[in-house]
């Protein structure tokens, strides 16, 4: 028996109270928990709503993070790779002619530098966010 039904059903037996134990009050009862259930669905759709939401501003938040993590790193490893007190020879390496890209990239040991950097700076960002 559908909704429509069941108020149809009642409003014909609203005249007769004599059913009502019987068979108005349990298809009032039913009536009234699917309201309940259609209030708590959408009392937990608005949070699942919230807290997706908040997911979202961490989400966002991180990538900011990292985003500035990665920039960081690069530039304090450009700084040190352009440095020019940096002996002769030292840039190569950490750096290489890339012919492809016409730039350079990173040797396995500059990669290793650079990663080692942001990560130093990846652990500072969180160790900050812990103490605020």
């Amino acid at each position: 028996m559908n909704l429509q039904e069941i108020v149809i059903e009642l409003s014909e037996r609203l005249a007769d109270e004599s059913d009502y134990e019987n068979n108005l009050e349990p298809k009032l009862q039913k009536l009234l928990n699917f309201f309940n259930e259609q209030r708590e669905d959408e009392k937990m759709t608005n949070e699942r709503s919230i807290k997706q939401t908040w997911l979202d501003k961490k989400e966002r938040q991180l990538v900011i993070k990292m985003e500035t993590a990665y920039t960081i790193a690069d530039e304090i490893f450009f700084k040190f790779i352009d440095h020019e007190a940096l002996p002769s020879g030292v840039r190569e390496i950490f750096i290489e002619d890339d012919i492809e890209n016409n730039g350079t990239k990173n040797t396995a040991i500059g990669t290793e530098l650079y990663y080692s950097i942001e990560n130093k700076i990846v652990e500072l960002l969180k160790k900050t966010e812990e103490a605020i």
